[in-house]
């Protein structure tokens, strides 16, 4: 799922940093405007090793910010 801050920005979660393994952990990033992206770093957002423990973190974390729930991008 995707969110929308008041700034304009749309946050989601995807696949982070592999430490090898098959390790894959997941992350809360957003765009920049030069088309990089850019992981959230807060104690709210860790990384996860499953996605949907990250969505469940954002969901949480969106929801507590009032930011809006992005159905179509």
């Amino acid at each position: 799922m995707k969110y929308r801050d008041a700034k304009g920005r749309t946050y989601f979660v995807d696949r982070g940093i592999s430490h090898g393994n098959n390790h894959t952990t997941y992350a809360t990033y957003y765009r920049k405007p030069s088309g990089s992206l850019k992981r959230v770093v807060s104690k709210n957002l860790p990384l996860r090793k499953y996605a949907a423990l990250a969505d469940a973190d954002l969901f949480i974390y969106a929801t507590k910010q009032h930011w809006e729930k992005v159905v179509d991008e």
